[in-house]
């Protein structure tokens, strides 16, 4: 973690830089020793466990751990997995996965310096970054997909975040807080910290980062957690900005300056008066236009146009940039008090299936969630109410193995085509044959797994549900009121006529309950 530095007189912010004891103490609570985690990414028919987390436990070399369905029995040898909800304090434990395809006992995991070493020991398959394994020794960004019904994604977590402001204590997880940011992962939590810090003192900020990760959102959050939040926030492209009006734009002009009949304008400092003025793509404005704002950043103090006396103006400058901040005046840069920096989405994988939902939800591609479940109750799990539904594995999958240069606003984009492509005709997939990453080294062959639940059980097989037990099938259609779509979804199959095969086969009956 960098120190305190300072750039001419004036302290910054910078990445895991504070300005106080106070401060220092909560940067110190991010410098925790990290250990190996699973995220889930999807959850058929259960979107209210994406983003939970299960830490898996150091121990000595050589311990291993289970994952499968249901909670940990007495028989048990090994200790299971448990997932929850980790936010800022602590993590609240979720009820455990239900998935009828998922086996009791369906994967060993043991954790050998900086990997986890995987064992396919249950009857539902698994893919490694799309690859078909038994085994697998798998890293931080890798995924592991249990047939349709969940899909994992390895990252390195901290036992314990520290609390952020009150402001962002209010949001249900996996939503949007109050300021329109959506993630849970450590990245973005230690974000809001830093928004919620700046916000509450006095000083100009600078926001860094790429294209798409958030600059705006950033600068609204920091406007309405401040003093001035009940004021008006005045914004404006820089880079729409030309040199010859830049002053005229900045500071206004008198009337009937520079020409007769024009009116008196306040420019966009004294608009800000009092409030907040953020200026995107800052790093455009040309070096003579820089110069000239250091006084009104310093004192407050500027001239309109053909004005004889000076004006004051009370306003903060949230400036951002997709730019290295070389790319500004050394003075200039002095007089941003604080800087921070915004991640790319690579930074924060585990992020983008609550983005992908988000950015679904707000176009009208998926149903508003009326009502979320309790997540400490399996039972109150009603997945044909799911607003998640035309997600599917595979494009989950896919969102996490391709690289967004212009990270959310090109996932966006890249869902609205898939959205198109779909045209509602059921679940969003990711493409026809979802390119693989190479079997590296690391994944071992399929000969040195154990033997399956079922040996005889094909991955075809699998994909059509053929390892389901007419019991685990009778059950789910019992749990959804006979509803198909309910429950060929829960189920991970690939349609409802894949169901309806199995139905066939088995000889069920669809049993519904008198009055739904």
């Amino acid at each position: 973690m960098p120190n305190e530095s300072r750039h001419g007189d004036a302290p910054i912010l910078n990445g895991d830089t504070t300005l106080d004891e106070h401060s220092r103490e909560g940067a110190a609570a991010w410098t925790q020793p990290e250990s190996l985690a699973l995220v889930i990414a999807y959850a058929a028919g259960e979107p209210w466990r994406v983003g939970a987390v299960a830490l898996l436990p150091g121990g000595s070399p050589g311990a291993s751990s289970l994952l499968g369905r249901g909670p940990a029995v007495e028989s048990d040898t090994e200790p299971r997995l448990a997932f929850g909800q980790q936010r800022p304090g602590g993590i609240e434990e979720l009820a455990a996965l239900t998935s009828p395809t998922i086996s009791r006992v369906q994967l060993r995991l043991r954790t050998e310096g900086g990997r986890l070493d995987v064992e396919n020991v249950g009857r539902c398959r698994l893919l490694h970054n799309g690859v078909e394994s038994q085994r697998a020794q798998v890293v931080p960004g890798d995924t592991l997909q249990l047939g349709r019904s969940l899909l994992l994604l390895c990252v390195r977590r901290i036992e314990s975040m520290p609390r952020p402001a009150d402001e962002y204590r209010s949001h249900a997880f996996g939503e949007p807080d109050a300021h329109g940011i959506v993630g849970e992962s450590p990245v973005i939590w230690r974000v809001r910290q830093q928004l919620a810090y700046v916000a509450t003192r006095p000083g100009h900020v600078l926001l860094l980062g790429a294209s798409g990760t958030g600059k705006e959102l950033a600068a609204r959050a920091i406007h309405r957690i401040s003093a001035a939040g009940t004021h008006k926030l005045v914004a404006r492209n820089a880079a729409t900005i030309p040199d010859s009006i830049a002053d005229a734009e900045l500071f206004g002009n008198a009337k009937n300056y520079p020409n007769p009949g024009m009116v008196q304008r306040n420019g966009l400092v004294g608009e800000a008066n009092g409030s907040t003025l953020f200026l995107d793509e800052f790093a455009e404005l040309s070096a003579p236009v820089q110069a000239r704002l250091l006084r009104v950043l310093d004192e407050g103090e500027y001239q309109p146009l053909g004005d004889a006396c000076a004006r004051r103006s009370t306003f903060r400058l949230v400036a951002a940039s997709n730019r290295s901040e070389s790319t500004l005046k050394p003075d200039l840069l002095a007089r941003l008090r604080f800087r921070i920096e915004l991640p790319d989405l690579s930074a924060r994988l585990e992020d983008i299936p609550l983005l992908v939902r988000h950015l679904l939800s707000k176009s009208g591609s998926l149903r508003p969630a009326t009502a979320r479940p309790d997540p400490s109750s399996a039972s109150s799990v009603r997945p044909e109410d799911d607003a998640d539904a035309p997600i599917s594995c595979e494009l989950i999958a896919e969102c996490l193995r391709r690289p967004f240069a212009t990270n959310v606003r090109e996932l966006e984009s890249w869902l609205a085509e898939k959205v198109s492509a779909a045209a509602g005709q059921g679940p969003i997939l990711g493409r026809a044959s979802v390119p693989s990453r190479s079997p590296t080294a690391s994944t071992l062959p399929p000969e040195a797994a154990p033997e399956r639940d079922q040996p005889g059980a094909s991955s075809s097989d699998a994909d059509e549900g053929g390892e389901l037990g007419a019991a685990e099938i009778q059950a789910m259609l019992d749990r959804h009121n006979g509803v198909i779509e309910a429950t060929w979804r829960a189920l991970g199959l690939k349609n409802r006529h894949a169901l309806a095969r199995l139905i066939a086969k088995h000889g069920i009956e669809i049993r519904k309950r008198p009055g739904r």
